[in-house]
């Protein structure tokens, strides 16, 4: 964004490599703490959406009749904090195979395209948790959202690259320019 205001610079291929490289992976950093904060916000009990979803499991103990603090300490004895940073990280790796298998990295797709595939594998996991569940309608509408939604905001933050459609957007702009100035000088 900032290579309209910055004068360009001469940098070697090796060089512009290296900055794709640190490029992709903070944006896969990026994309892994919104795969955790999603999780989190998504599934946690203190959330009313995550005490609903808690409340539909199919669980060996009874959760209608205990308090949102007891549900809460059951989750996290259940799955820890470690354990969700490892799957927020898996997610977003999977996301990205994905992306790949979907010809992202080969082809320039659309936003559109993306959004459809996400529909698509949200879709297919809520039916498929629908299936596992039995009769569990909430918890397989919340999860089959989680992963649409996981999947957008993930394959849009690995999958667009601003500074390389800026840098044609500029190129573009300044042959167009150049044209114009030469046939104003003939």
């Amino acid at each position: 964004m900032f290579a309209l205001f910055l004068p360009k610079e001469e940098i070697s291929f090796d060089e512009q490599k290296i900055r794709d490289k640190f490029n992709f992976i903070f944006r896969l950093l990026i994309a892994c703490f919104l795969s955790y904060q999603i999780l989190d916000f998504l599934f946690s009990p203190i959330w009313m959406h995550g005490y609903i979803w808690s409340l539909n499991q199919k669980l060996e103990i009874e959760m209608s009749t205990m308090t949102a603090g007891a549900i809460v300490e059951h989750h996290l004895s259940k799955c820890g904090h470690a354990e969700r940073i490892f799957l927020s990280a898996l997610i977003v790796f999977m996301t990205w195979a994905f992306l790949v298998v979907g010809g992202f990295r080969n082809r320039n797709r659309s936003v559109w395209y993306l959004l459809r595939l996400s529909l698509l594998i949200g879709s297919a996991v809520g039916f498929m948790r629908c299936l596992q569940m039995k009769q569990r309608l909430y918890p397989a509408i919340h999860e089959a959202f989680y992963v649409y939604l996981i999947t957008f905001s993930t394959g849009v933050l690995l999958a667009l690259q601003p500074e390389e459609r800026l840098s044609e957007v500029i190129s573009s702009s300044q042959v167009a320019s150049s044209l114009s100035q030469q046939q104003q000088q003939q």
